[in-house]
């Protein structure tokens, strides 16, 4: 759990400090050390420091990379140098550079919102970023619409999200084509011990079940997943006294593959009734067989969290960053950029989790962006006035700080309400949204034998 003294530290020491936090110097400059280009001639700002310029660029909505840069000091260098310098970095650079700075956040005693019987509540899920349309960017796919190509090629994210505080475990970047629960199967090895994992329909199938059961394998991560279609068959072999049941799944038998093992996991299936009377019916599956232990309704309730992911994802995009687009013009280069807003939403969590124990507020009740916003002038207070302000000075700077917060960063408590789960312009089976309704409520659930 992170401290008042580690807050005054972070917002002290500004960006460096939090990024300090997530990957010590020595640690920074060893991953960097192994994946260092041969030079010609010496450089003006080491590898390290280009990759702490890149993140820090991501908390910016305008300006360039070589201005950032030179408000975290160093030898000024200019944009086409920074674009020269970027094209030499490997990805391997920064796919360790994720798996160093990225680490749990959540207290089981601060945090309670975020553990659910002693187990992390984690997410995963996938989106997709857009990339420029420039020469090297061509190579990549670009989706099919009604009215032909997209507009924008698009690159795949799936990230592993601390729920309740939105904070990044995992991440991995693949091209549009490319599978996305493939994608997750690389995350599951870099996720805490003890989780409930916490996935939507497109793993509800037998075959994912086993492939994620297997990936998980000795780790103690339990999974909690909506089936993806009522009609997937499963073997009953026990009701249990909540109302929900044992079942058996068989992944399905792909050409030329030896036939899958029987899984036993146990199935809810729950009635939703929303505000305006409408009833949702939930079939879930997951690996956690005790019903005493976790009874259904509290495992179908539990599920409606996943949602925060979607949240996490709406924050990285307009709040962290002015939209879906990444400024890139190579895959290459945009894989870097989506390293880097990575781990600069990692640095944005633990500030804003630090705030809200200092405020005594939820983490979901303060404004990532209004964090972003006091948290970078305080950053820029402290490194214009640097040899200068005294340390009561600068406690009195952060006590304010602290007071701004508290008058506009802590957000309302949200509505209880439900919205349809449609789509303006469908091109698949979803219903088609011709008018906008929602209803205000509480929704009741009810476990279905």
């Amino acid at each position: 759990m992170i401290t008042i003294q580690d807050l005054k530290s972070l917002a002290e020491h500004g960006f460096c400090g939090v990024f300090g936090k997530m990957i010590s110097e020595g640690k920074l400059a060893s991953i960097c050390e192994e994946h260092e280009p041969v030079a010609r001639r010496p450089r003006k700002r080491a590898t390290s420091e280009l990759v702490g310029d890149l993140v820090y660029h991501q908390l910016h909505q305008d300006g360039t990379l070589a201005q950032h840069a030179n408000e975290l000091g160093g030898e000024p260098i200019s944009d086409s140098a920074f674009a020269q310098r970027r094209a030499l970095l490997p990805q391997a650079l920064f796919a360790q550079l994720l798996e160093a700075g990225l680490a749990p956040l959540a207290d089981a005693k601060g945090h309670p919102e975020c553990f659910y019987k002693g187990r992390r509540l984690v997410g995963v899920d996938g989106t997709e970023l857009s990339v420029t349309n420039t020469e090297a960017n061509k190579a990549l796919p670009k989706a099919n619409t009604r009215r032909g190509k997209a507009a924008f090629a698009k690159l795949k994210l799936v990230t592993a999200m601390e729920l309740g505080l939105h904070n990044p475990l995992a991440a991995e970047v693949g091209q549009l084509s490319d599978y996305e629960v493939h994608l997750a199967l690389a995350l599951w090895p870099r996720l805490p011990m003890h989780s409930l994992i916490i996935v939507d329909r497109l793993y509800g199938v037998a075959r994912h079940i086993a492939q994620l059961i297997h990936a998980g394998k000795g780790r103690d991560q339990a999974l909690l997943v909506k089936v993806r279609d009522h009609r997937i068959r499963s073997t009953h072999l026990e009701s249990l006294s909540d109302g929900s049941s044992l079942v058996e799944i068989r992944p399905s038998r792909r050409k030329g593959q030896p036939k899958g093992e029987p899984i036993k996991v146990r199935e809810i299936n729950a009635d939703l009734q929303t505000p305006d009377g409408k009833i949702i019916r939930v079939r879930l599956w997951t690996t956690l067989l005790d019903c005493a232990a976790y009874p259904a309704a509290e495992l179908a309730r539990l599920y409606a969290q996943r949602w925060e992911h979607e949240l996490a994802y709406r924050e990285l995009k307009l709040s962290v960053r002015k939209g879906d687009r990444l400024d890139s013009h190579t895959p290459e280069t945009a894989f870097q950029e989506i390293a880097a807003i990575i781990l600069a939403v990692a640095a944005v969590a633990r500030m804003r989790t630090a705030s809200s124990d200092i405020l005594e507020a939820p983490t979901q009740r303060v404004s990532l962006r209004k964090i972003l916003l006091a948290t970078r002038a305080l950053w820029t207070a402290f490194d214009l006035g640097c040899d200068f302000l005294t340390k009561k000075q600068k406690d009195l700077m952060i006590q304010r700080y602290f007071q701004r917060l508290y008058k506009t960063a802590i957000l309302p408590q949200k509505r209880s309400r439900h919205c349809p789960r449609a789509i303006r312009q469908p091109v698949s089976g979803w219903p088609r949204l011709l008018e906008r309704t929602q209803s205000s409520g509480a929704i009741s659930i009810t476990i279905v034998p």
